[in-house]
């Protein structure tokens, strides 16, 4: 969509690595561009299989920048990526888990192509495709601005909260957190 080839964005997406893949080097989690040169990809968000870290590839037409410093995905475990590319600053920053892995200052505007897929779980720029994630892939969001750290940080919080039991009584009145919410009344008022 043309709609989504930006040149300042923020990408967020939850990742869960489950298997190696014998044949590729990446393991796509989102991507845009459709060219085998990395040169001409809007952004991939991806983890290699040799040292299983978070990484970012942002291509600027003759030119790439990687953040290559994000942590290790492959203890099983859900991890959120979220990086922010500000072409007007010149500044990319990525996060895993809300944490600052890596930045670079001084680039280049980012690649643009209108015609480009974003594609999840596989990049879209190789020949029959190439780069497919072996696990899980959830809420994948594209924001069309650069988020600030504070913003980033709250983005994890508010999505690392577990899911309540529906059948949970947390403040002990002998109604269910369900029934609670039904009823219109506090699950948590003691």
């Amino acid at each position: 969509s043309p709609s989504l080839s930006l040149a300042t964005f923020t990408i967020s997406s939850w990742l869960k690595w489950e298997t190696e893949h014998p044949t590729d080097i990446y393991r796509t989690i989102i991507s845009k561009g459709k060219t085998p040169s990395g040169y001409d990809q809007n952004f991939m968000l991806y983890v290699t299989d040799d040292i299983k870290k978070v990484r970012v590839r942002v291509g600027h037409g003759a030119s790439e920048t990687y953040l290559l410093n994000g942590s290790n995905a492959s203890d099983g475990q859900w991890h959120q990526a979220t990086f922010s590319y500000d072409s007007s600053g010149g500044e990319s920053v990525l996060y895993v888990d809300g944490i600052l892995k890596d930045s670079q200052t001084g680039l280049l505007p980012a690649y643009q192509d209108p015609d480009a897929n974003v594609t999840i779980g596989i990049w879209d720029g190789a020949v029959g495709g190439y780069g497919e994630w072996d696990g899980s892939i959830d809420d994948v969001r594209i924001y069309d601005r650069a988020l600030s750290a504070a913003e980033v940080a709250a983005l994890y919080q508010l999505e690392s909260t577990p899911p309540v039991d529906p059948n949970s009584d947390a403040d002990g009145d002998g109604f269910t957190y369900a029934q609670e919410i039904e009823a219109g009344t506090d699950p948590n008022d003691v």
